[in-house]
């Protein structure tokens, strides 16, 4: 069902990661990497996403 909806929504151009564990890790690095491109938006309840953020981003990104 998960590969189904990230089929569907690379189709669509939105991005999906499939992650087979604890996915705060890859949201955080697929967050990071899309800036050097566009605006991105990182939408989550977990505090370890902040921290994460932090660590993985860098002054040179736009806005995240």
């Amino acid at each position: 069902m998960i590969s189904l909806i990230s089929t569907a929504m690379n189709i669509t151009g939105c991005t999906a990661i499939v992650s087979p564990g604890d996915a705060d890790v890859d949201i955080v690095k697929a967050a990071v990497e899309r800036p050097r491109h566009s605006t991105t938006k990182l939408i989550g309840e977990d505090t370890d996403l902040l921290i994460l953020l932090l660590h993985y981003s860098n002054k040179y990104h736009k806005t995240i």
